[in-house]
C-alpha cells in the first residue's frame, strides 16, 4: 500500500509541475491552415497565451494573458489580449501591444494587423516606433510592411539622432531610415 501511495504522489507531483501546453501546442503546433493561397508560407501564424478559446459566433480565436503571436519567423506581436480571425488571420490586439520586426519596435494601446496585406494599424495615444537613434510617436500609426513605410498622424513628435521635429503628418521610410 505504501508503494502504491508513493507512486500516486509522484505522478501527481509530475502532473502539477508539468508546464501547461501553449496555444500552438493545443492547436496542433500551429493555427489551422488559412484559406488556400491567401497567406504566404513566410507569414504563417503561431500563438501562445495564458488562456485560449474559440468563439463560434465571431469565428475567431480569443487569447488572454501574455499573448505572443509569431508571424512567420520575422515578426512578433505581444499583447494582453488578442483575437485572430479564423479565416483571414486578421489580428485585433489590445492592452500594451508591441510588434517587433528586426530592429523596429511598434507600440500602442491597440492594433489591427492584416497579415494578408502586410499592414498594421496602431492606435491609443501614444503610438510609437523606436529603433536605433530614432523615436517617433503619434496619435495613430500605420505600418505598410511590404512598402517599408510607416505613416504617422495626429500629434507627431520625431526624435532622430537628437534632432526633434513636430508635425501633424509624417512618413518614415524604414529601408532608407529617412523621414519624408
Amino acid at each position: 500500500m505504501d508503494t502504491l501511495r508513493r507512486v500516486c504522489i509522484i505522478f501527481l507531483a509530475l502532473f502539477l509541475l508539468a508546464p501547461a501546453p501553449s496555444f500552438a501546442e493545443v492547436q496542433g503546433a500551429a493555427l489551422p491552415p488559412p484559406p488556400t493561397g491567401s497567406i504566404p508560407q513566410k507569414d504563417k501564424l503561431t500563438a501562445s497565451a495564458d488562456e485560449q478559446s474559440y468563439d463560434d459566433v465571431r469565428d475567431c480565436y480569443v487569447l488572454k494573458g501574455h499573448v505572443r503571436i509569431e508571424i512567420g519567423g520575422d515578426v512578433t506581436l505581444t499583447a494582453d489580449e488578442a483575437q485572430i480571425s479564423s479565416d483571414t488571420r486578421a489580428i485585433w490586439a489590445k492592452n500594451t501591444v508591441t510588434l517587433t520586426e528586426d530592429d523596429c519596435t511598434f507600440t500602442g494601446e491597440g492594433a489591427y494587423v492584416n497579415v494578408e496585406t502586410q499592414s498594421a494599424f496602431f492606435y491609443g495615444h501614444p503610438t510609437k516606433l523606436t529603433r536605433t537613434s530614432l523615436s517617433i510617436q503619434s496619435d495613430t500609426l500605420q505600418y505598410q510592411r511590404s512598402a517599408h513605410l510607416v505613416i504617422f498622424d495626429g500629434h507627431v513628435l520625431c526624435v532622430q539622432e537628437g534632432k526633434e521635429k513636430a508635425a501633424t503628418h509624417l512618413e518614415y521610410d524604414i529601408e532608407k531610415d529617412a523621414v519624408r
